[in-house]
């Protein structure tokens, strides 16, 4: 009789050692499907910050390409305008000549 009580004993704390492990088992799972969905969305984050450093550069490259540009241009208009007052200067001094 004891040993039947003791093997019913035995028996029960094995199951339920058994069903731990059981149940450890499937937060292994459980964790490794998380680690694996981190893992995937950190890849996905990654190539979306490189795609975005990368657009950030196109639009820096951009930036300082039309900033040289306006440079060039406002350049140019300086100088037509220097020309144009020095022609203006030189008419207004034919044409007082031509007054006199």
């Amino acid at each position: 009789k004891t040993l039947n009580a003791r093997d019913k004993e035995q028996k029960k704390h094995y199951d339920e050692v058994m069903a731990r492990a059981e149940a450890a088992e499937e937060e292994l799972v459980a964790s490794r499907m998380v680690a694996k969905d981190c893992k995937r969305n950190n890849e996905m984050l990654e190539n979306k910050l490189t795609t975005l450093k990368d657009r950030i550069k196109m639009a820096e490259s951009l930036h300082e390409k039309n900033e040289k540009e306006l440079r060039e241009e406002i350049l140019t208009a300086k100088q037509e305008n220097e020309k144009l007052s020095t022609l203006i200067t030189s008419l207004k001094e034919v044409s007082e000549k031509t007054i006199k």
